[in-house]
């Protein structure tokens, strides 16, 4: 799975859709994790205002903004160290929906990027208990 998002200066935006199946048996809670291993490859532009907002698309307050992650610390196109960061804990449904944005906070006037190839080295997951969607 293609995972890109961007703010660029030209005023563009993307934003990323992502999609989990839990399952209609699961019981919660869920957590909704980035994970990434040391040497993983990944496109991250901006530096330090490579940090993504992420909202809920699905419960109680769709569209509500319901944490953040990152910015990686990358070198060379690659993941520089293990990362693991938990990003907030949901009641579990059948499928759980997240749209990903650069936060850009400061509005900074730069081309702010981060694009990776998910696998089992390095993405998004949902943590049911001890299973990871």
């Amino acid at each position: 799975m293609n995972f890109g998002v961007a703010d660029l200066a030209s005023g563009t935006v993307v934003t990323k859709v992502l999609t989990f199946p839990v399952g209609p048996a699961s019981a919660g809670p869920c957590q909704l994790i980035g994970a990434f291993a040391k040497g993983f490859p990944i496109d991250q532009g901006g530096g330090d205002l490579a940090r993504l907002d992420v909202r809920a698309l699905g419960g109680p307050a769709p569209g509500s903004l319901v944490g953040s992650f990152g910015p990686l610390k990358v070198a060379n196109d690659a993941v520089v160290e293990d990362t693991v960061q938990f990003i907030n804990s949901f009641q579990c449904r059948e499928s759980l929906s997240f749209e990903f944005a650069v936060a850009n906070d400061a509005g900074v006037d730069k081309d702010i990027n981060v694009a990776f190839t998910a696998s089992d080295l390095g993405g998004f997951f949902v943590l049911v208990g001890d299973q990871c969607n």
